[in-house]
């Protein structure tokens, strides 16, 4: 609950309202609060498959670069994040 991040939530959620639907009581996690959540579901097939563990897997130097940009952006202050997705509210 103290955390300041949370990766890799559940796999279908796209954002901070589909989280606490699925438990309210995320509403009292620090991340939540902070807006400091992220999945790992930015990048998809066309059907809505994700492609992190398939593409992903071939490409650690970009899961790399999007975990360092997550937890510290001023490292790679040009880099977009293409597996992870920070999660808002609708």
């Amino acid at each position: 609950m103290k955390a300041d991040f949370w990766v890799n939530t559940h796999f279908r959620v796209t954002d901070l309202d589909g989280l606490l639907e699925i438990d309210e009581r995320y509403r009292l996690f620090s991340s939540v609060k902070k807006g400091m959540v992220y999945n790992n579901n930015n990048y998809r097939f066309e059907n809505g498959r994700n492609r992190f563990w398939d593409s992903g897997m071939v490409e650690p130097h970009v899961l790399l670069a999007d975990l360092i940009t997550i937890f510290h952006p001023e490292v790679l202050p040009d880099h977009t994040l293409k597996y992870y997705r920070r999660l808002e509210k609708r």
